[in-house]
Parts: C-alpha cells; sequence; structure tokens
C-alpha cells in the first residue's frame, strides 16, 4: 500500500516527500534535480485533475514513489 502525498501549491519538499516515500536523497546536486522534478510532476498532475474535475479525464492521478524522478529515470525505473 502507497500513502498518498498531497499536492497542494506552495512548493514541494523534497525531504518529506523523501521520508513519506522512504527515499531520502543527500547529495546536494541529486536532490535540487529531484525538487524540480517533484515540482514539474505536481503542476502535471494538478492540470491533469482540473481536467478531470471538469470531466474531460475518466481518472485522477497522485504522486507516487516516482514523482521525483525525472522523466528519463522514472522510464528506466518502470523496466
Amino acid at each position: 500500500s502507497t500513502a498518498a502525498y498531497k499536492v497542494d501549491t506552495s512548493d514541494p519538499d523534497i525531504d518529506e516527500f523523501g521520508i513519506e516515500f522512504g527515499d531520502i536523497v543527500i547529495d546536494k546536486d541529486e536532490k535540487a534535480k529531484r525538487a524540480k522534478a517533484l515540482k514539474e510532476n505536481e503542476n502535471a498532475i494538478r492540470q491533469h485533475n482540473e481536467e478531470f474535475r471538469r470531466g474531460k479525464s475518466g481518472f485522477y492521478i497522485e504522486l507516487n514513489e516516482l514523482s521525483d524522478l525525472p522523466a528519463d529515470e522514472e522510464e528506466k525505473q518502470k523496466f
């Protein structure tokens, strides 16, 4: 079971996200890269869920344990 990480309008807290999903990043550069990816994914999720609320999408999405990965790294994790 995966815990839901709430999407809000504030900047994402990569440390809180890491604690929630058990993936704490120490390296400063990696943390910055992950924080950027998390913010981008939060924005994409927000936009998608707005479409869902308007009836233009059939499903609602939430952040998950891959949401702090840049797209290229996320694809590697899926396979």
